[in-house]
C-alpha cells in the first residue's frame, strides 16, 4: 500500500506561540542578589496582587556553587492579543550536578510593557554575556529524542542507542538543538543579544558582519543584537537556513567538540590519579 510522506514538523501545532529568555552572565561579574533584584523589578507589571506579595517575600536559594548563573523565564501567550501567561519564572544557578530553583509562579503581564523592559534591564547588567529569545514549545520539539512522541516521522533518522538500549531520533541535523558548552548553553531562537563578555569567543566586528538575518545592530551600550526572523516563522525553510548559518558562524559545533574533548581529558587525568 502506498504510504504518504508527511514531514515530522507536521507534529508541531503553530497556533500558540511561546517566548522564553535564556540569559547567561559571567559568574565572576554578577551576584545572586543582582539577579534577585531583576526579578523584583517585574513586580509593578504583575496583574495579580497575591502574586506580587509572594514574589516580594519569596526567598531564593543561595546554595554556594561554582556555577554559572542563568536567569531563566518562560512565557507563553496567544498570538492574537500578545498577552503573556507565565509557565516558569525563576532564577536557576546551574552546575553539572544540581539546580537551585525559585518556586514556579503563574504570572500574567503584557508583552510590550514587560518583556522589552526585562531585556533592557538584563543586557544593561554588569557581566551580561548572552541572551536568547526562544520558544519553549519549539525547543521541546527541537530536542525530542523519543520516537514514540512523533505521530508523523517523515524525514526522521532513527538510530539505536546502545547505552540506553532503545531507538532514538537523531537530532544532529537540527540547527536549533540545545548544545551545552563550557560557559553557556546554546539553543535556537529568533533573537540573540551578545554582551562584551561574549566577544572573547567571537569579536564584535565579526558579529556585526553576519548577513543572514532580518536585523544586525550595535546598541548604544556596545551590545550586538541579531534578529534572525519573527518567532512565528521559526519552522520555515528560510528561518531554518538562518539558524544553520548562525550556528556555523558562531562555530557552535566546534566549541562543543572542544568542550567534550577537554571533559574527557579531565576525566582520564582524574582516573589515572585514582580520584
Amino acid at each position: 500500500m502506498f504510504k504518504k510522506f508527511i514531514n515530522w514538523q507536521k507534529n508541531i501545532q503553530p497556533t500558540i506561540i511561546y517566548c522564553g529568555l535564556s540569559v547567561v552572565f559571567d559568574k565572576h561579574s554578577i551576584s545572586f542578589e543582582t539577579l534577585e533584584k531583576e526579578m523584583l523589578n517585574l513586580v509593578p507589571y504583575l496583574s495579580d496582587e497575591i502574586l506580587k506579595e509572594r514574589l516580594k517575600s519569596e526567598k531564593l536559594s543561595r546554595e554556594k556553587t561554582n556555577s554559572r548563573r542563568t536567569l531563566f523565564c518562560d512565557f507563553n501567550y496567544p498570538i492574537d492579543d500578545r498577552s503573556f501567561i507565565s509557565r516558569n519564572f525563576g532564577i536557576y544557578e546551574i552546575n553539572r550536578y544540581k539546580y537551585s530553583i525559585m518556586e514556579r509562579l503563574g504570572v500574567t503581564f503584557k508583552m510590550d510593557s514587560c518583556s522589552g523592559l526585562l531585556i533592557q534591564n538584563l543586557i544593561a547588567t554588569k557581566g551580561f554575556k548572552l541572551l536568547i529569545l526562544y520558544n519553549p514549545y519549539f525547543k521541546r520539539w527541537e530536542n525530542n529524542h523519543s520516537k514514540g512522541s512523533y505521530k508523523y516521522r517523515g524525514g526522521l533518522k532513527i538510530y539505536y542507542d546502545t547505552t540506553f538500549k532503545m531507538e532514538k531520533i537523531d537530532l544532529s541535523k537540527r540547527p536549533g538543538r540545545m548544545t551545552v558548552l563550557e560557559h553557556f548553553t546554546y539553543l535556537g531562537g529568533s533573537d540573540y543579544w551578545f554582551g562584551t563578555d561574549y566577544f572573547d569567543i567571537i569579536s564584535k566586528k565579526q558579529l556585526l558582519a553576519f548577513k543572514e538575518a532580518d536585523l544586525v545592530e550595535e546598541l548604544q551600550n556596545g551590545i550586538v543584537h541579531i534578529k534572525l526572523f519573527e518567532m512565528e516563522e521559526y519552522w520555515t525553510e528560510k528561518s531554518q537556513n538562518r539558524l544553520w548559518a548562525l550556528r556555523e558562524y558562531l562555530k557552535i559545533d566546534q566549541l562543543e567538540e572542544e568542550y567534550q574533548r577537554r571533559k574527557r581529558q579531565h576525566y582520564l587525568t582524574l582516573k589515572s590519579k585514582g580520584v
